[in-house]
């Protein structure tokens, strides 16, 4: 019921501060971590050595999939793909490939380094809360952008 609570009150934070541009991303963290924390029933051990393991390899898998591979898609509009040279296209393509394989081996190792720490179960878990928290974040900003 305490952790209810607090996922509820990240929640109500979470919403009203989406408002305010400034520390955004690390309200989102926040809430993230909060959902986590809600969904998987870490041990005390397990939580200790979970959070910094999976900290680190979230902030780089973040990094590639929002800040590089969404910065090279924004730009492919139609008008800008219709003025690429079948060069530069090429080399969109093969940019593309090797952010994506970065993404993945990034996500292996998280799984390679979480595999040291938790059961093959739980990283399964963790994997299912991780989309359950992708969901209901979706679900805040259509409601934040439904009733500003």
């Amino acid at each position: 019921m305490k952790n209810k609570a607090l996922l509820l009150f990240f929640l109500c934070c979470t919403v009203n501060l989406f408002a305010q541009k400034e520390d955004w991303k690390q309200k989102i963290r926040n809430f993230k971590i909060a959902f986590i924390t809600e969904h998987m029933d870490f041990s005390p051990d397990e939580a200790s050595k979970f959070w910094p393991v999976y900290n680190d390899h979230d902030e780089k898998i973040a990094k590639l999939r929002h800040e590089e591979i969404k910065k090279l898609r924004r730009g492919l509009t139609e008008e800008a793909i219709a003025k690429l040279s079948e060069k530069e296209a090429q080399d969109l393509l093969a940019k593309m490939e090797r952010l994506e394989k970065e993404l993945f081996e990034e996500e292996k190792a998280m799984n390679d380094a979480l595999r040291k720490i938790l059961p093959a179960k739980k990283i399964m878990k963790l994997k299912k809360v991780e989309d359950d928290f992708n969901r209901e974040l979706i679900h805040i900003l259509r409601e934040k952008k439904k009733h500003p």
